[in-house]
Formats: C-alpha cells, structure tokens, sequence
C-alpha cells in the first residue's frame, strides 16, 4: 500500500496566522491560531516592531497533526510563505521536526499565488480565471507590493497574466477601503473592521460628486488622489487647507505608504450621522464599480467565464453579488477563508502540486476543517464546572423548539468553520421572524453597532421561495433581495440579506434543525450569527463554547447531544457563574469592559474594571491598559458622583505605573478631580443650605445658627 502524503501549509503573516494540512490532495485540517490562542487575529510578531522575530502558529500546527492523529515527522513537506521578514530560520527554530530539509520557504512573491492555489484547487473547476485583491501582497524590490494579481489556471497549471504592483502613493483598494473604515471609526482589534463599512453603506445615498477610483486601460485600479483629498475636505474628514503636495512623497520608506502621513490630519465621522453614512456609500460603490470593469476586462480578454476569487477584499458579499450579477461570469468560487488565513491552504496546495509533483485533485468539499470533540470531552467540562445538563437523542428538534418559542439558541456541533463565517456548527440561532429578538441579540449579546444585519441559513433546495439568490451560497459570501418580508429579523435595511444555503450533504444536523424550525414555524430558515463574544473570535472548545453561554444573554447551549437551559438558574446563580468564568479568563476583563464603555454601558463597564484592580491580573496589566483604566474609571465615576472612590483607584494605579512612564498628565487630572471633588462638596452644602433656608424660612434659619 502506498504512503499517504502529507503536506502541511503554514502561513506566517502578520496577522491572520494559520495552519493547514492537506493528506493526499485533500485538505483535512485548517485552523487559525486566533481560535486557539484566543486574541483577534492572532498578531504573530511585528505588530509593534518590524525587526522582531517570527514566531509560527505553533497552537494550530500541533492542533492540525493532533486532529489527524500523525506526528511532526510524519509529515512530507512542510511549506512556509515569507512574510515581511525572512522567515526559514526561525521556523527552523520552532518547528522540532528531524529532518530540516522538509521545511520550504517560498521565494517572494508567493502571497498572492498561495491566495491563488487557495482558490482554484479548492473550487472543481478546470478552467478559470483567479483574480486577488487584499490590502496588499508581499512587498517586493524598490518597497513596491502586490496590489492585484490576475492568473489563469487550466489542468492543474496556474499561469500568472498580470501583477500589478502598488507602492508610497499608489495603494490598493483594500488600502482605500480600510482607509474608509478608519474614518469612520471601525477597527476589529489593530485591524481596520472593513465588514462594519460594507454593513453601513447600505444606509447612505448616492450623491454626485468626485470619483474616487479609475480603471486604466490595462484592467489596473488606481486611486484618484486629487479628486479623494478633495472628496474628504468637502466631508469636513480633512482641513480645508490640506493639500497632498505639502508631502514630500517618500517612495524609499519601506513599508509604509502615505496613509500613514494622512491619518494624522483625519477628522473621524460618526457613523450615526447622514454624512457617515453616505461616506460608507461612497466607498463601497466605488470598489463595487471599480471590480466590476476588471472582471469585465478580464473576463472580455480571455474568454474564460469561471472565475475563482479571494484576498481579503472578497469576503465583501455585495461586491460578490455584482460580479454574479453585472458581468459575463458563468460560475464563481470565492475562497471562504479569503483572508490571511486562507493562504496556509494555498500553500499546503503548492506542496503538493507544484514541489511533489502531485497530480490527485480533490474539490474543497466543505469547510468544516477542526477537529470533532468528542462527547467524553464535553460532558467533562461540564462536571468540572458542576454545570447541570440534559443529554438527548434529537438536540436538533429540541433546539428548533426553542427557537421557535423565540429562544436564543448556542450551537455548538461537530467540527469548527474555516474562515471567519460561521456556518452552523459554532452558531447563535434565533427566529429570523422578529425584530425584537434581532435587537436583542445585537444589544445583549453581540454587543455590537444596531445597524449590522444578521445572516439567514436556508435549506438550499428551498432557498429561491426565500431569496432572489443568483448561485447556491453555503459560505454565506453573497448577498441576495429577500422576497418574504416576514423574515423581518433578517433584512437589511436595503431589503437585502447575506444568504447561507445548506444543504444535507455539507451539514445533516444543521438542515435537520433547520428542517424542523421550518416544520414549526413554516419557514425554513432561521438567523444565524457566530459565536463568540464581542472582540473575541468563534468559540472552539467545549469550554470556549460554555464560557461565552455563561458570561452573555444566550438562553439555551445545544453542545452535542448535550442541552444547558439558562433557565434552570437563579439569576444570582447565573452572576456568580459569570463571575467565576471571567475570573479564569482575566486577560478578557478589560477587553469586555472596553467593548462594554465604547457602547456607552457605563454601569455594566465599571464592574470589570473594578474588579480588574482589585485583582491579581492589576499587577500583571502592561502601562498602557493602566492609563485606559484611568481614564475609564474616572470619566464614569465623574458622572456618577462617586469621585471619593475613583480617586481610590487613581491612586493605586498612579502608584503602580513603572519608572519612566510619563504619568504627569495623569497627576495633573487627578488634581483637577480633587478640585472638581471640593467644588462639588462646597455646592452640596450649599444647596442643603437653601433647602433648609426653604423648610424654615430664612429669619427662622437665621436665629438658629446666630
């Protein structure tokens, strides 16, 4: 019998770290070390200094060879891309595996071909087009990067046609949509939360004003700086007296482009106000129409009508569905994981095809690529936190009972979802009928912006009843018309939604579920978002899964066969519980806080960060949380009339900041609270004095205190 092969592909990235591994031409493992490691998008070095060394995404590469059951050493050929930095010798360092020789760094530019192989090997088809576009690709000679690259792939051959390449002045439009979403103050973590500008955009209108974008005649998209500096000074983001000319144009700063020098002048927008949301218009009709012209020209050019797709810019459902909708593509296929992440596929696949010289090809059938906890698994984590539970035989008609009787359902099943969608087996259920429980969910539970929509999940052979979708959609990477407004709780407010369709092949117990909400109710979708807390990624593990039950306003858990009704608890053990998960998971106070006073949930926030100080995690905390929590703190107990404690915790962080942290600023606010403290004690005696004046009468007043 032959050996099975195994390559395994790691991208080491800046952000956006992963694993996968591929066993004979089929991808059977993939993970993001944000899942594990449990910080958003999982920096891997660089994030604060260029020169630091690259560690590799050594949770998710254990996870990978544990899910299948091999040792380091049985692996063939582990593929690594480079990052900013050379990356060989330290991955040399990390990665125990006897024979060195195993170990490949790609030459650069290999960003956007791993993006590339992501996509066409994973897609079935024979012949297409692959057209990536992210932020950027590699930076390359003369601190140049890839901005978009164009192959064409037939029979296992993926043949480059175009690169085009930014630089300083000459940013992609992932650059310029991210620069959109940094005005209006969206970032997920360190990283611009493009997601949140394509959900606001629908709010806007269209105005007649400058383009911002152009195609040339070669199918490259450039910005048009005159016309956007002039745009955003119009929108009050820049000075009226800012002009680009003042910059000296730095082609030589590696690295960096000019969105750095711009950043500096821009004035941020709320996205609750009209201009906000017309800024977010603006962005997304312009990367809209700028893609649609390069597929056309593409597409036009070549004659090839199948078209593959990833790179950041494509998780962008609206854009998607133009591309369906608008031009002469046939068939497409958009790379679930289209971020970073996606690219330890694309190189698991260069592995394999390319450097072994394999030629078995098997199509991405899903992608549910974790590892299955087993039922021992999760039952113990359930004892060991004393948690009371009900184990069943039919967890998908239980469950669709109680999102019928509008219950918020956790769904915990099976293998986790490559990629950032989540597709039914790390899921918060909900009735898509209700307004109410849509609302509930983003204020209680997500914690988020009221204008982002939900996503439905359908039943695929009754997803066009449904939806005016153009293609099958079981990524939940297009958006669709709704045609049944009963779905209230998930339309968009431009009569769209972002449409998974699910079929019993790709996930039996999830259609059963669904195929029973459908039975109850008559309609066979329900609301589906991921499940995690706010600023955290999708939950993983078991105990992931029953940390963020407890610690938000989910009602029900379905984790296996295994069911935990929120119900069963008082709601004082409900808080202890609470409690008790947050005081194992210190390092997420102050995330939650944060997350919690950007919302303006003052009273909710004050009790993480208290407790924070009062803690052992204090000690540990790095200045510049310590600074946050100043500032924090101080600002709600203002409001609050609570100056006297505040200045309690005032004085503890003060004294615990280290030698050399400039904490003047801090000692020049604690004076004006003391002062604002004596202010505010000398007006209540005074107005306990009037009011005395008022019971008594002044004369009366007057001979008591003579």
């Amino acid at each position: 019998m032959e050996k099975q092969k195994y390559v395994l592909g790691i991208n080491t990235s800046n952000h956006d770290r992963s694993a996968a591994l591929l066993k004979d031409g089929r991808i059977v493992c993939a993970i993001s070390e944000e899942r594990i490691d449990r910080r958003k998008h999982s920096q891997g070095f660089y994030g604060d200094n260029a020169r630091s060394i690259v560690i590799p995404p050594m949770a998710a590469i254990n996870y990978c060879l544990e899910a299948e059951k091999i040792a380091i050493d049985d692996l063939d050929l582990i593929v690594i891309g480079r990052s900013m930095q050379l990356c060989i010798n330290d991955v040399m360092k990390y990665i125990p595996i006897k024979d060195k020789s195993k170990i490949v760094e790609l030459p650069i530019p290999s960003h956007h071909q791993a993006h590339a192989y992501s996509s066409y090997f994973a897609s079935g088809f024979e012949k297409s087009l692959i057209l990536i576009i992210d932020e950027q690709g590699h930076w390359l000679e003369n601190n140049t990067f890839e901005k978009e690259s164009i192959y064409i792939a037939e029979n296992e051959e993926i043949k480059e046609l175009q690169t085009f390449k930014g630089n300083y002045i000459d940013i992609s439009i992932g650059m310029f949509y991210d620069l959109f979403s940094v005005i209006l103050g969206f970032t997920d973590g360190s990283v611009p939360a493009a997601g949140k500008l394509m959900g606001l955009a629908s709010y806007g209108k269209k105005e007649k004003t400058y383009k911002l974008l152009e195609v040339n005649k070669e199918g490259n998209i450039n910005v048009k700086w005159d016309n956007l500096i002039q745009y955003l000074k119009l929108k009050k983001v820049l000075p009226k007296d800012f002009e680009l000319s003042d910059f000296k144009l730095n082609y030589e700063y590696k690295y960096h482009t000019i969105l750095e020098e711009i950043q500096k002048y821009l004035n941020k927008v709320d996205w609750n106000d009209i201009v906000g949301q017309d800024i977010a218009y603006k962005a997304q009709n312009e990367i809209e129409e700028a893609i649609i012209q390069v597929v056309d020209y593409w597409v036009n050019k070549t004659g090839i009508t199948n078209i593959c797709l990833a790179g950041g810019v494509f998780l962008n459902s609206i854009v998607n569905y133009q591309i369906l909708k608008r031009t002469s593509v046939k068939d497409i296929y958009i790379q679930p994981a289209a971020t970073d992440d996606g690219t330890a596929i694309g190189y698991a696949y260069i592995g394999y095809y390319k450097i072994l010289k394999n030629h078995l090809r098997c199509k991405l059938q899903n992608v549910y690529l974790g590892k299955e906890y087993t039922e021992n698994e999760i039952e113990n984590t359930l004892k060991q936190y004393a948690i009371p539970y009900k184990h069943l035989a039919n967890i998908e008609q239980v469950a669709a009972k109680f999102i019928s009787d509008n219950k918020i359902v956790a769904w915990y099943q099976g293998k986790s979802e490559f990629g950032p969608r989540a597709l039914g087996n790390r899921s918060i259920l909900a009735s898509p009928l209700s307004v109410a429980i849509r609302d509930r969910i983003n204020r209680d539970i997500k914690r988020r912006e009221s204008f982002r929509p939900f996503a439905p999940s359908v039943l695929e052979e009754q997803a066009q009843k449904y939806f005016d979708l153009v293609c099958k959609s079981p990524y939940m990477l297009l958006i669709a018309d709704v045609i049944d407004e009963k779905l209230e709780g998930i339309i968009h407010v431009d009569g769209t939604a972002r449409v998974q369709t699910v079929s019993k092949e790709d996930n039996e117990i999830f259609y059963k579920l669904i195929s029973n909400y459908g039975k109850i109710s008559g309609t066979p979708v329900v609301l589906n978002t991921s499940f995690n807390v706010n600023g955290e990624p999708l939950v993983e593990t078991p105990y992931d899964a029953l940390k963020s039950f407890i610690i938000t306003d989910i009602d029900i858990l379905c984790i296996g066969n295994y069911l935990i009704d929120k119900s069963w608890f008082t709601s004082e053990e409900v808080e202890a519980m609470k409690w008790e998960f947050l005081d194992i998971q210190k390092d997420n106070y102050f995330k939650i806080g944060e997350t919690l006073y950007e919302h303006g949930e003052y009273e909710e926030a004050i009790k993480y960060f208290k407790f924070i100080i009062q803690g052992p995690l204090f000690n540990v905390m790095e200045d510049s949380c310590k600074r946050k929590l100043f500032y924090y703190i101080s600002y709600i107990d203002y409001w609050n009339d609570n100056l006297e404690e505040s200045l309690e915790y005032i004085d503890k962080i003060l004294n615990s900041i280290t030698f050399g942290f400039n904490a003047a600023e801090m000692v020049k606010y604690k004076a004006i609270l003391l002062n604002e403290m004596k202010i505010k004690n000398n007006l209540s005696r005074v107005q306990e004095v009037v009011s005395e004046m008022e019971n008594k009468g002044i004369i009366k007043y007057l001979e008591e205190i003579s």
